[in-house]
């Protein structure tokens, strides 16, 4: 495989840190990797736009380590060492590792136990609304087996209720009486039906 083969194929890692930068120390390419965490493509800029820490003149060192602080898409600071590389008329500096510090590590804990902890309490919440809406929930389904005579319905334990206190038990309805036409005229002939 060819050096320029390699290159290319870091350049075009979304895992591996990398980029070209030229004598003048402006920025000839870099790897999706580089440009997703920096949230731009630094290509034509100045390497020491990209950095918050270390200068141009560590890459005059020419070839070894290099300890960096990045600044990412979000505003913070990510150090990085990167193996830096003679490479034409500039150099290849390479991502040999990303280094947080302690701190960093605890702030970022410290942000996911929120974010975790402020989640938690609303799915809790959710959970709450729910088991209080199913609790007001009263269906009745399937069949209910009724006396043909006096319309009375047993229940799943062979009880017998009359319609009115089956319904209330087992739904959330109350029931008001009243009578039809037809029962009026038939069991109070003396009450003449409202017109």
């Amino acid at each position: 495989m060819k050096s320029t083969d390699i290159i290319n194929f870091l350049l075009s890692s979304e895992v591996v840190l990398c980029c070209l930068v030229d004598t003048e120390g402006v920025v000839r390419g870099a790897s999706s990797a580089l440009t997703t965490l920096l949230g731009r493509d630094p290509l034509g800029s100045p390497f020491t736009d990209i950095q918050s820490s270390g200068t141009a003149a560590s890459l005059s060192q020419g070839i070894g380590e290099l300890e960096l602080s990045l600044l990412d898409s979000y505003g913070g600071h990510v150090r990085v060492r990167f193996s830096m590389h003679p490479h034409g008329e500039g150099h290849l500096l390479a991502g040999a590792g990303i280094m947080l510090s302690h701190s960093t590590l605890l702030e970022e804990k410290a942000k996911l136990e929120n974010e975790l902890t402020r989640t938690n309490r609303e799915l809790q919440k959710h959970i709450r609304e729910l088991e209080r809406a199913r609790d007001e929930i009263k269906t009745l389904s399937g069949m209910l087996p009724i006396c043909m005579h006096c319309k009375n319905i047993r229940d799943d334990k062979g009880y017998w209720s009359r319609v009115e206190s089956y319904i209330s038990r087992n739904a959330d309805v109350s029931f008001s009486h009243g009578i039809c036409p037809d029962c009026l005229a038939k069991y109070f002939p003396e009450f003449p039906e409202d017109e």
